[in-house]
């Protein structure tokens, strides 16, 4: 990086003479994060940085000042910025301390937690700092609106993943671009597979899975491997054209191992370098994350690469031959190519299956609602034929078990933040350029004046409101690209389980085993609940006998179910026109 000449020069120099004094390698670390912090205010410390340049702590000949006085020197620097910075009306939050921020105020308890508490407090948006991270958090679906859906060309950045971007994915992530034309690229290639079009050809598919998933479940009680398993093979059949019968094939531990470090990487406030990203300037000896994020890169790339060489050679349709045909892919190194259908087939696998994990545990507690659902599927499909996507429209109570679901536990109770590209203002309040924007699920999902009694679990809600809002794929620009395609197959998957199955608890002696409602595992980014026990019961007899016969009868090749997608070329291309839904 260049540096400027004239007093932010000498100031530049005067702050490095301060680093010099500093004996130990703990301060050395400290100076070089506070001479990042003042190089980025050189215009505001001008002529403090003149006078420091002309003392006695820059004169080398002299300088035998101990490391007190170059705190001292720091302290003063941070003084003088506090005393000049802008005095706008930022929104509100808990008081700050210098340099750390809120960082203090965290502790043990979740940050989703946390901030919810704020948002009862100071209101819908608060304003945060974590080290050099400004941060405006939301808690009302009527603001992430008004300022991700409709401010969309303002509010669809990102901030730095320092971690996750620079580090371990090397730029090659899509949800970690910057807004710009490199991001329009990528999902306009995602769009190419995920758009309203395709998704519906994909239903024969999500109905094989899910035939598979309840014949699973009339033999066995270990209901999360078979969520894992169904949510994992839709997205690596999809993605490669090797889905999992069994589990573990498509270098399926792998991916789940890839899967476990991308969530760790995006979890808010989990990397010091991120809060500070100074730090990642220092030498690998003092950055001990860089070699396991190139470690990690490396194994990515590998695996990819592998799962991509297979797709290629593979006959019948898949994701990345749709993508690898696309002209815009040509002009794209191949390993960031092999990035984007990656990343795809692993974060779909990851939320949908959390997604049946809830499900399992509403309706072990919710009872009542479920045997209303089911009433509603007796009375639209009856117990002589399986649920499937015609009665999508005859079942809305169904809908609304699944969108209560969502939203009564979510998945991803932060998301992924945004951040603002330039100033904004917002109900009088100054949300300056560069924030990192956070939609908080937790917060919005639990919101009394848009959901009244939040902690209840009601479906009925979304019938009395459909235009309620789902925060569980995000708000504008960034939202999922896949919320279509994962809709459709949690609504095949809900509605077969509960047209097979009683969902009741695990009986110890007398009484049922207990289950914690609100007891939760942090995995990264993701919220999953306590690993818990439940009993998936057959109904009846003749919906036993119906799915054996279903499951032995289908057609186990399911690469005709691929072709039906769309038809493949002898090139491996697709025939037709391409339909790419372009991205604003």
């Amino acid at each position: 990086m260049a540096l400027p000449s004239g007093a932010a020069y000498k100031y530049y120099r005067a702050l490095s003479g301060l680093l010099r004094t500093c004996s130990s390698r703990a301060h050395s670390v400290g100076c070089i994060y506070i001479s990042t912090l003042f190089y980025r205010n050189t215009c505001i410390l001008r002529h403090f940085a003149h006078q420091l340049s002309r003392s006695r702590l820059y004169n080398q000949e002299k300088m035998a000042a101990p490391p007190l006085l170059a705190v001292a020197g720091i302290v003063v620097c941070l003084a003088v910025l506090y005393i000049l910075r802008p005095k706008r009306t930022l929104p509100p939050g808990p008081p700050k301390l210098p340099l750390i921020g809120n960082l203090h105020q965290l502790g043990k308890k979740p940050m989703h937690e946390r901030c919810q508490e704020w948002h009862r407090q100071y209101g819908p948006l608060i304003y945060l700092q974590l080290g050099l991270d400004r941060i405006a958090v939301i808690g009302s679906s009527q603001i992430a609106r008004d300022l991700l859906d409709k401010r969309g060309a303002q509010y669809s950045s990102r901030p730095r993943f320092t971690m996750a971007h620079d580090n371990v994915t090397k730029g090659f992530h899509t949800a970690t671009l910057p807004y710009g034309p490199r991001w329009r690229l990528h999902n306009r290639m995602q769009l190419s597979v995920l758009n309203k079009r395709i998704v519906t050809r994909c239903r024969k598919v999500q109905e094989f899975e899910s035939l598979q998933l309840i014949h699973e479940l009339l033999f066995t009680n270990d209901f999360h491997p078979r969520f894992q398993r169904w949510a994992n093979s839709l997205q690596t059949g999809l993605g490669y054209g090797q889905r999992l019968a069994k589990g573990d094939e498509c270098n399926i531990h792998e991916m789940e191992h890839i899967s476990r470090v991308f969530r760790q990487i995006f979890a808010t406030g989990t990397w010091i370098v991120d809060l500070f990203p100074a730090l990642n300037h220092l030498p690998p000896a003092l950055a001990p994350w860089k070699a396991k994020a190139d470690e990690h890169f490396s194994r990515t790339v590998e695996l990819f690469q592998l799962n991509t060489e297979e797709a290629l050679r593979k006959t019948s349709w898949n994701w990345s031959k749709k993508i690898r045909g696309l002209t815009e892919s040509q002009g794209l190194p191949r390993d960031e190519v092999n990035f984007l259908v990656g990343v795809m087939a692993e974060a779909g696998g990851d939320t949908t299956g959390v997604v049946l994990d809830m499900f399992t545990l509403a309706a072990v507690h919710h009872p009542e609602e479920m045997a209303r659902a089911q009433q509603e599927i007796d009375s639209v499909v009856g117990p002589d034929r399986l649920p499937t996507f015609e009665d999508v429209d005859r079942l809305p109570y169904v809908a609304a078990v699944i969108k209560e679901t969502l939203r009564w536990h979510p998945a991803a109770p932060f998301g992924l933040p945004h951040s603002v590209m330039q100033d904004d203002t917002y109900e009088g309040y100054h949300i300056p350029g560069g924030t990192t924007i956070i939609a908080s699920q937790w917060s919005i999902n639990f919101d009394p004046e848009t959901f009244p009694n939040p902690y209840e679990f009601q479906p009925e809600r979304y019938l009395k409101n459909p235009d309620l809002p789902i925060s569980s794929f995000g708000f504008g620009r960034r939202g999922c690209p896949g919320r279509y395609f994962a809709m459709d197959s949690l609504f095949i998957s809900v509605s077969r389980i509960l047209w097979a199955f009683r969902i009741s608890p695990i009986k110890e002696g007398e009484h049922d085993a207990r289950v914690p409602k609100w007891n939760f595992v942090a995995d990264g980014a993701l919220l999953r609940p306590e690993p818990f026990q439940a009993l998936f019961s057959a109904r009846d007899g003749h919906r036993q006998r119906l799915i054996i016969k279903e499951w032995a009868a289908l057609d186990k090749d399911i690469d005709k179910l691929y072709d039906a997608i769309e038809p493949v070329g002898a090139d491996g291309g697709s025939q037709g026109k391409e339909e790419i839904v372009s991205a604003a």
